[in-house]
């Protein structure tokens, strides 16, 4: 899956494009040059946008924020607890996160539940985002310095991290939230659960990559 940037234009000549977040409830004059209803767009994975063209406003935006310089990957070694839907909990060790769902340890590949990712790092500069490379199907929440910084569980793994960075040592925590099929597959004395999952394999699970902090760029 690759990001799609292209140009488009919309019918609404006179009016002016907002920016509309769902999730947090903001919205800002979305960036343009000259024409209201010619824009310049960019689209993650998975991503989706929430233009409202509405009166008034035929001055441009601000260009908006999106992150682009990485300068610094976190290094291992992370400590992952695994809590499982069944009540078991389970400890490991990885130099980077890895996607499970298809490892060879039975323990790892039959799970399904949270899985929290500690890491200390140490830094001397002011990054605004936090860049996950891939989560494979599940909701993603991260935690600096306990505060949230934000979920999700669509598009491209970025979180803005800036009232929640500082100089010096930090603690990040990254949760995954799985989805249900590796465990409902190994269920061998359930028929339900053999019947509804005949046919399958079992599916990447979990955050796999590097984890980088990014400082901001604009996207005119």
């Amino acid at each position: 899956m690759k990001t799609s940037a292209f140009k488009a234009v919309f019918t609404a000549k006179e009016k002016t494009p907002w920016i509309w977040n769902p999730e947090d409830g903001t919205r800002s004059v979305f960036s343009f040059v000259e024409n209201r209803n010619e824009l310049n767009l960019e689209l993650e994975p998975l991503h989706s946008l929430l233009l409202v063209f509405e009166p008034g406003i035929n001055k441009p935006g601000k260009p908006l924020k999106k992150p682009g310089e990485k300068i610094l990957t976190i290094e291992g070694p992370w400590e992952a607890t695994f809590k499982h839907v069944n009540g078991q909990t389970f400890t490991r060790s990885f130099q980077k996160p890895e996607q499970f769902g298809t490892s060879p340890d039975a323990q790892l590949n039959t799970f399904a539940g949270t899985v929290t990712y500690k890491n200390i790092f140490s830094l001397n500069q002011s990054p605004k985002w936090l860049q996950l490379e891939n989560v494979h199907k599940g909701v993603t929440g991260v935690f600096l310095n306990d505060k949230k910084t934000g979920t999700t569980w669509y598009g491209k793994p970025v979180f803005n991290i800036e009232n929640a960075v500082k100089n010096g040592e930090n603690l990040l925590e990254i949760k995954v939230t799985t989805v249900l099929s590796n465990y409902v597959m190994s269920l061998e004395n359930n028929p339900t659960a053999k019947r509804w999952t005949r046919g399958y394999t079992n599916n990447p699970v979990g955050p796999e990559g590097a984890i980088h902090l990014i400082t901001p760029k604009y996207l005119e």
